[in-house]
């Protein structure tokens, strides 16, 4: 199955699957939906396996932003906005 490809710094990464929700806190200058009042914009990570042009399994994660009360579907964004790769992972 054809999950999709994304760039990141160059590099083209094969995605392994769909994104799925992390459900991580992010803290910082992020908003959590908990956190978040009615109309107000909140944060959530999201990630999917990949693999790089090396072959190198990897996880790719994503940080998108949403107007709770507003919720768009998760395919209508933009997964082009790689936030970070990670190729240390359990």
């Amino acid at each position: 199955m054809n999950f999709g490809t994304v760039e990141f710094e160059g590099k083209v990464f094969n995605l392994l699957e769909e994104a799925d929700l992390t459900n991580r806190v992010l803290g910082g200058v992020y908003t959590d939906y908990n956190d978040a009042s009615d109309e107000e914009v909140y944060h959530f990570e999201m990630k999917a396996k990949a693999i790089d042009q090396d072959g190198k399994e990897c996880v790719i994660y994503w940080i998108f932003q949403d107007a709770k009360g507003h919720a768009k579907e998760l395919d209508e964004f933009d997964y082009t906005l790689v936030n970070r790769i990670e190729y240390d992972f359990i």
